[in-house]
């Protein structure tokens, strides 16, 4: 959520400090998490955020003393404004005008789109064998499943993992399962 992101741009916005997220898409969906996003991304090396919409979640500094300040931190309410000077790393499986119809956020960042074809993450999907789940499987029975996917219609590492998972469980019809439920 909007303030969810609010809160943890406070909780981390000191310099030095990196904050990713990963699937964190409703951020995207709500207007007021689209212009959190850019105010932390803007170019300048200290930022200034702002949650200026009533909530308990935050208060304005001006209306408290230090020691309610302090009070209210502990309880997790965080002040309406702060400045940031942390980094963002931001992981979506939103396509880009989905999650950024205007453009702004993108103006902000660096975006790198990994989408790779199946080609090439069959390549990588071999690489890995050795270290893919389960680690305790046979590489034998890795390199047969290996084979199965280069025909399968959804060709992902979770694929891979759902269908070892099949294989496993010493199901005779593992591939036909996976063709099936994969």
């Amino acid at each position: 959520s909007a303030i969810g992101l609010y809160k943890k741009l406070f909780q981390y916005s000191n310099a030095g400090n990196v904050l990713v997220f990963d699937d964190c898409d409703a951020v995207f969906r709500d207007e007021n998490g689209r212009n959190l996003m850019k105010a932390a991304l803007d170019t300048k090396k200290v930022r200034k955020i702002s949650y200026l919409k009533k909530t308990k979640a935050v208060y304005d500094p001006k209306d408290v003393t230090p020691e309610e300040e302090f009070n209210l931190q502990e309880a997790g309410v965080v002040p309406n404004t702060f400045e940031f000077s942390g980094r963002v790393i931001f992981i979506s499986n939103l396509p880009k005008d989905k999650a950024d119809p205007d453009g702004a956020i993108r103006s902000r960042s660096i975006l790198i789109d990994v989408n790779p074809d199946d080609a090439t993450l069959m390549e990588r999907m071999k690489s890995l064998l050795p270290h893919l789940e389960p680690r305790d499987m046979p590489m034998q029975d890795k390199e047969e499943i290996y084979e199965f996917m280069k025909s399968a219609k959804d060709v992902s590492m979770r694929t891979f993992v759902k269908a070892a998972g099949f294989k496993m469980a010493g199901l005779s019809n593992w591939k036909r399962m996976a063709e099936r439920y994969l």
